[in-house]
């Protein structure tokens, strides 16, 4: 009698247990749903970012030729203090060889000031253009202004048109969204993709 007292009490709270996860999934699954609705909407409703834009060095990054000879994406800091941006640098420098054979190239949006982004550059060996988005006017534009000072952390494909077309949004010690640029890039393996594991600069935590 004990034992069927014992093992209905066990029934009873796997049940409970299963309920409660199809009613967590049937709450969250909607919005997940409209989360991801909503972001497909912001990208189609992206404004198109200027023909031609300035490097650290005062040297002109014409957009359009960019984009005719590669898939051009940005990748954004959130600001210069930010460790887990510059992590996100490292592992994309370690990663350059596979992504020139995916087609891709990148350009780095950060907020200043430039003296520091010079820094990161260096530091990271990210060797693609930084541009320093000064006033936040292009974050402003592409609806990325996180904060007063602060951009975004994000990962996103630019069009002929100068819009964008895909989008990874955030960014933490543990989430990179290097893994998602390889999927859509889908043209290679991403079993090797660096693991979350990777040293850490100074200041690293969550940078969404």
């Amino acid at each position: 009698m004990r034992y069927n007292q014992i093992t209905m009490k066990g029934n009873c709270r796997l049940f409970t247990g299963v309920l409660t996860l199809v009613v967590f999934s049937l709450l969250v699954n909607p919005a997940l749903a409209a989360l991801a609705n909503r972001e497909a909407k912001e990208i189609q409703q992206s404004s198109a970012l200027p023909a031609q834009l300035v490097d650290l060095e005062d040297q002109p990054l014409d957009l359009l030729k960019l984009v005719k000879k590669r898939r051009l994406f940005f990748v954004t800091l959130k600001a210069t203090w930010c460790g887990v941006c510059a992590n996100q640098l490292i592992r994309l420098a370690k990663l350059k060889s596979r992504l020139n054979t995916c087609g891709a190239t990148f350009i780095v949006l950060g907020p200043g000031p430039r003296k520091e982004l010079k820094a990161i550059k260096k530091r990271t060996g990210f060797t693609y253009p930084f541009v320093e988005d000064k006033g936040l006017k292009l974050a402003r534009l592409l609806g990325l202004e996180l904060a007063p000072g602060q951009i975004q952390p994000a990962i996103f494909e630019v069009s002929k048109e100068r819009k964008i077309i895909w989008m990874q949004r955030g960014r933490s010690g543990v989430y990179y969204g290097d893994r998602e640029l390889f999927e859509y890039l889908n043209c290679a393996s991403i079993e090797t993709v660096l693991s979350p594991a990777s040293a850490p600069l100074a200041g690293g935590g969550l940078c969404r």
